[in-house]
């Protein structure tokens, strides 16, 4: 089963606009017939994954011991929890596991995810994949940095800014191999 790995902030809370349309892009992502795969823990890993879980989704939960004490364990919605011993391990997990990433709004932390997906694409680490950057807080953030003069335009081309998610899914759908037959599509 295609795997979407879902990135954003553990700060948003159940009612903010974040955390709705997080709620809304996991139940898409899994009517879709994706596997969705957060962080597991509070904000936008649990809007995800909630979303995807009231759809009948497969969610996968990637937590790590480092945060044990710190953290509250896995959130409710998570059907299958991955633990690893540190938050490194946790990212490349996430990384080499997924078929494509949607990144939400969040901290230096989802900064960083971003970042090292960005970065292992752009080395040669692993392949092009789709790379979707939602809301106008990425568009701000992201889009003035990779249209810099130290960014060139080839080490980004697999990432799409979006504003909705249909449009989201949309592009999942356009790169990766539609995992649900077509007649059976949900339509957006």
């Amino acid at each position: 089963m295609t795997t979407i790995a879902v990135f954003g902030t553990g700060r948003t809370e159940v009612g903010d606009d974040d955390y709705t349309e997080a709620q809304v892009i996991g139940a898409m992502l899994a009517s879709a017939g994706y596997t969705v795969m957060s962080g597991g823990y509070s904000g936008i890993m649990e809007a995800v994954s909630k979303g995807a879980s009231q759809k009948g989704g497969h969610v996968i939960g990637v937590t790590t011991a480092q945060f044990d004490g710190k953290r509250d364990g896995p959130n409710e919605f998570v059907k299958e929890e991955i633990k690893l011993p540190t938050a490194r391990e946790r990212l490349m997990y996430m990384i080499d596991h997924a078929d494509g990433y949607i990144v939400l709004p969040g901290g230096i932390g989802t900064f960083a995810e971003l970042a090292n997906i960005w970065e292992m694409i752009r080395v040669g680490d692993m392949p092009q994949k789709p790379v979707i950057c939602y809301g106008a807080f990425w568009r701000r953030v992201a889009f003035e940095f990779l249209t810099s003069k130290y960014v060139l335009m080839d080490q980004w081309t697999s990432t799409r800014f979006v504003e909705t998610p249909e449009q989201a899914i949309s592009i999942l759908e356009e790169t990766l191999k539609s995992p649900v037959p077509p007649d059976e599509q949900p339509s957006l």
